[in-house]
């Protein structure tokens, strides 16, 4: 089960030949399979598709202030909650810890390999709260960030410690004036070892 499912590929050259703005996959088993795109704002892919065709669904995207790489300390994906499902449609399952048990972990596929991302922290904000999107920080802001979101969630993940990592957000809307964010932490490639 578990390990072939992570040797599914993603023929990822034929997609950036399509769209050099392509940066990563996105996959959590069961709820979502998307490519993951970067443009040159936070606007555009809203409502384009990763073939830059106008569609309401728009794509899965990186914040535009992110490296393509995912090497920075924090990392922001968006995308739509539509109705049927479909784009981040999809995470509202997420409020529930029972779900959460069941697929604890985001899995991103960038430079060439899957990384595994355990979620630390499921909750909704307002529309203008912006603590969720901070941008670069120091190790003292991280550390609190971290704090902060956990305490937020909407339930206890059971990660308790920060040591360090970096951090990957999928952000989407929920109901009017809200987001549903979710919270995992992106680990250090030598701690796989």
């Amino acid at each position: 089960g578990e390990k072939q499912e992570e040797t599914v590929t993603v023929d990822f050259a034929a997609l950036q030949e399509i769209n050099p703005d392509v940066v990563a996959w996105i996959r959590i088993p069961g709820v979502l399979e998307y490519p993951v795109v970067r443009g040159g704002d936070n606007s555009y892919y809203l409502n384009h598709t990763v073939q830059k065709t106008y569609n309401i669904a728009g794509s899965i995207f990186l914040d535009y202030r992110n490296e393509r790489d995912f090497s920075d300390r924090k990392n922001i994906i968006y995308g739509h909650n539509m109705k049927d499902g479909s784009m981040f449609g999809g995470l509202k399952a997420y409020m529930d810890s029972e779900f959460f048990r069941k697929s604890p972990c985001i899995r991103i596929f960038r430079q060439g390999k899957w990384i595994v991302c355990p979620i630390f922290s499921c909750h909704v904000v307002q529309e203008n709260d912006h603590s969720p999107y901070q941008a670069g920080m120091t190790k003292t802001e991280r550390e609190a960030y971290f704090t902060a979101m956990s305490q937020q969630s909407l339930y206890d993940t059971g990660i308790k410690k920060y040591e360090n990592e970096d951090f990957l957000t999928l952000s989407t809307c929920h109901g009017w004036g809200k987001r549903l964010v979710l919270h995992a932490i992106i680990p250090h490639e030598e701690s796989e070892k």
